[in-house]
């Protein structure tokens, strides 16, 4: 593993010497010393170290919070603060450099190399975050179709979803050359080239490998993916237009028909008089022909069409009887082979002076045209619709967001009734979401334990098998079981929702008729769902970074920063709901005989478990932090003196009471509290935290193992 360079930045000489000795024996490479703020942010530029130690103090004009924000702007590089100072201004001032943590001198090499550690890792997770929240942002632009995330070699890196017969690990690393017949590569190489070079977003159509060996064409469309103003990777969203190609064939095979057609008059040919009466036809191919010859001949348009095919024919007729022709009007008819669309040419036949008119018609079947036009039309809604609720879920981080945003939207691409949208965390029930989505039905929100079990088997061959799930119905499904008070579902979709190859969740949708749940939909619901898993995945990642920038790595209790968030949002919540806050200072007496003792490793063990004890007891509403070092501090919302010494001397009898037994070795610890409570002079977050401080010296000074309040209570 490569060592992590640190840049020190220190104004006291021989305090930079120490903590560059505690680096190297700890495997970390000091890459730079220097005491100016100036040439801090010239070495960070030069030297580009993995993290900068900062003391606020510094040499020279520049002081050390606005070196570490100017270096923090310019080259990313996480900073751990450095100081004597703890005063709240400072801390505050400090906090606008975004640094990773502070240390307060003096510190022992164990703390330096936790926190050096745990900036470094958080550091690490925040880039990728950031590379994840981009390729997102290119993916929910280009839903639903494949996407494929490639290098400047024009390796795949990424793959929204592998082709039949191929697995992930043979995909991944494959060059997308290899998926196109050879003509198309060397455009295709050209146009990756354009995007890496300029950064922008190229079109290509192309042949290459369908799902089953088949070749097929694609639109692809290439997008750069960017990460400091550069170019790291181009996303290609292929969608297969083979049909839409084919139909471009078909249409000009159809017009090349046409032609030839018309030259040997072989569309269906009507002779009409002004009333609409069918005189007489001519077709080579009798099929066309919705009705036999001896069911309109002789009779009217309004006598064989329905009303409004009939008025359409007639309207085209007298328009033609002004102007001579009348083009371009279409009619539907139903007939048994379903719904058939015609587009009408009429003219006028002119007879004998005196004559009345007759008009020939030419109706030429429009039907594939029509139903192309159609599917293009019901495609471009759904992918505006797609791309609407991808976009909805990358605009949040919060995991019960993702999941509320995914039930409001979810009836744009499904006909559901209600949905329920079921969310696991290694193995366990994590989240249940239930939405009615149709206000006719009178749908009761289920209990959670009903909803989910009754129907387990099919949710756990979801899970096993990686697939959706759809049962149209349910009254002729073997499969199904009736949840009670919800005997009203008769189609049925589960749909899983993976991440990395883990099903970490469902997404179950019902509806109350037959049939209404169909494949299109499940197939929709699948794209929808993996782009939601893209959500949830980087909601979780968010989660779990800001957990641990909130979290002691040591004792697991709350750490300083969560303490002083939590503490003001109290104080804020007191200046509007008057009433009482408690606080108190605990100290473990004589602890670094401990260390000196037994060595660091029993220490931490130690404080370890008095951190538990602690957490014992108090109240789930009671802030519990560590403080530093061996101190802690307990934050106690609504709770008056008296209260607060009742429960610090229980934190002082749970750690004093019972010998820590760790490592082979026994020993006993003891503790110093003081306790304050705010009052008409205590109003204030560093008031309260003085006064306790009092108490906690005054418990020191009367011989330590014992609880003292800032001032006797009455």
């Amino acid at each position: 593993m490569t060592k992590a360079n640190i840049l020190i930045v220190e104004d006291e000489r021989l305090i930079a010497i120490d903590i560059q000795q505690s680096l190297e024996s700890q495997d970390f490479v000091c890459c730079g010393i220097t005491a100016r703020g100036a040439e801090a942010i010239r070495l960070a530029g030069e030297l580009r170290p993995d993290l900068v130690l900062m003391d606020i103090g510094l040499k020279g004009e520049m002081d050390g919070i606005e070196a570490a924000a100017q270096i923090r702007a310019q080259f990313d590089i996480p900073i751990i603060f450095l100081t004597a100072f703890s005063t709240q201004s400072t801390l505050e001032r400090a906090s606008l450099a975004e640094p990773f943590s502070y240390l307060l001198k003096p510190f022992n090499a164990r703390e330096l190399d936790s926190n050096i550690s745990i900036a470094l890792y958080k550091h690490k997770m925040e880039k990728k975050l950031r590379e994840s929240e981009a390729r997102l942002r290119i993916v929910a632009e280009n839903a639903p179709s494949i996407t494929i995330q490639v290098n400047r070699k024009a390796e795949i890196e990424y793959i929204s979803r592998v082709l039949p017969g191929f697995s992930m690990e043979s995909t991944l690393g494959q060059n997308i050359e290899n998926w196109l017949e050879p003509e198309y590569r060397s455009e295709m190489r050209a146009k990756l080239e354009l995007v890496f070079t300029d950064g922008q977003p190229q079109e290509y159509e192309s042949r290459g490998a369908g799902a089953y060996g088949d070749l097929r064409w694609y639109l692809t469309r290439l997008s750069p993916v960017e990460l400091n103003g550069k170019v790291t990777s181009v996303v290609l969203s292929a969608m297969d237009i083979t049909e839409r190609k084919q139909a471009e064939m078909e249409i000009q095979e159809a017009r090349n028909q046409l032609k030839a057609t018309l030259e040997a008059i072989p569309d269906l040919v009507f002779e009409l008089d002004l009333d609409g009466r069918y005189l007489s036809y001519h077709s080579n191919n009798r099929d066309l022909l919705a009705l036999p010859p001896e069911d309109f001949l002789g009779k009217t348009v309004a006598e064989v069409l329905t009303g409004e095919a009939a008025q359409i024919v007639q309207a085209a007729l007298e328009e033609a009887n002004d102007q001579g022709f009348s083009l371009g009007k279409q009619i539907v008819l139903d007939v048994p082979q379903g719904k058939r669309w015609f587009e009408l040419s009429v003219a006028r036949k002119f007879g004998a002076q005196g004559e009345a008119p007759r008009f020939i018609l030419l109706s030429r079947n429009i039907t594939q045209r029509k139903q192309l036009e159609q599917a293009e039309r019901e495609q471009r809604l759904l992918t505006d619709a797609m791309n609407d609720l991808i976009s909805s879920l990358t605009r949040t981080l919060k995991v019960d967001e993702v999941l509320e945003r995914t039930l409001d939207n979810i009836n744009r691409i499904a006909d559901a009734d209600a949905v329920v949208f079921v969310l696991f965390e290694q193995g366990a029930l994590r989240s249940l979401r239930f939405r009615s989505l149709n206000p006719r039905l009178n749908i009761a929100v289920m209990k959670q334990e009903d909803l989910v079990p009754s129907n387990a088997h099919l949710i756990r061959w979801v899970i096993e098998h990686h697939q959706t799930l759809l049962i149209s119905d349910t009254l002729a499904s073997a499969d199904w079981r009736e949840i009670e008070g919800m005997q009203w579902v008769r189609s049925f979709i589960c749909v899983p929702v993976e991440i990395r190859g883990e099903v970490v969740g469902v997404i179950n949708l019902a509806n109350s008729s037959a049939g209404a749940l169909d494949q299109p939909q499940a197939e929709r619901l699948t794209v929808f769902a993996r782009h939601a898993a893209v959500a949830i995945e980087n909601a979780l990642l968010y989660e779990e970074t800001h957990h641990l920038s909130l979290t002691d790595p040591l004792t697991g209790l709350n750490n300083r920063r969560f303490f002083f968030e939590a503490a003001n949002g109290e104080f804020e919540r007191l200046r509007r709901y008057p009433g009482v806050i408690s606080l108190m200072m605990v100290d473990l007496d004589h602890f670094k005989k401990i260390n000196d003792s037994f060595g660091h490793t029993i220490g931490d063990l130690a404080l370890t478990e008095i951190a538990q004890r602690i957490k014992t007891c108090v109240r789930s509403i009671d802030v519990v932090a560590r403080y530093g070092g061996e101190e802690f501090v307990i934050l106690m919302p609504e709770t008056g003196l008296k209260e607060a010494l009742q429960a610090a001397e229980r934190v002082r009898q749970a750690v004093s009471k019972t010998p820590i037994a760790r490592g082979g070795v026994e020993f006993s610890v003891t503790t110093s509290i003081g306790v304050a409570e705010t009052d008409e002079t205590t109003t204030t977050l560093d008031a309260l935290l003085f006064s306790a401080d009092q108490g906690l010296y005054a418990a020191k000074a009367g011989g330590r193992n014992r609880v003292e309040a800032a001032r006797q209570i009455d």
